[in-house]
């Protein structure tokens, strides 16, 4: 898992995200999934997020394609969209819950809407990043 700062700006948190899509792209997930927070309530595996992806968010049913994700680096001169919401928590709760971050994915070399969910975690020490889900929105 990679902490953040506690002080950190959004910027922090894209480039966080950023790097962890370039893992997707390259196909290792167990590499993305290490870099993330781990919550028992969330059954995110590295399995899972690569079942996901080739099956854009479905688990279930017939896909006639597979997808994979792009490299950020393919993408020059587009943008994906981020929405970052911070959010307050129970002052008791640990580690507390204090925001989410919705991006979408660049999938077979065009932005899709295939979205990655994170949520951020104040943590002791930091703050880190756990992947909830990746579905469309």
């Amino acid at each position: 898992m990679i902490l953040l700062p506690k002080d950190l700006i959004d910027a922090d948190i894209i480039n966080f995200v950023n790097d962890f899509v370039n893992l997707l792209a390259e196909e290792k997930y167990v590499e993305a999934f290490e870099v993330t927070y781990h919550d028992s309530k969330y059954k995110m595996s590295p399995e899972l997020i690569k079942q996901l992806i080739e099956r854009y968010g479905f688990i279930d049913g017939v896909v006639n394609e597979s997808f994979r994700v792009t490299s950020l680096d393919k993408m020059k001169g587009q943008s994906p969209r981020v929405d970052i919401i911070w959010y307050a928590s129970l002052e008791n709760e640990k580690p507390r819950e204090i925001g989410t971050i919705d991006y979408d994915l660049p999938i077979n070399g065009e932005w899709s809407d295939l979205t990655a969910i994170f949520y951020i975690h104040e943590l002791e020490n930091g703050i880190a990043l756990s992947i909830y889900d990746i579905h469309v929105l």
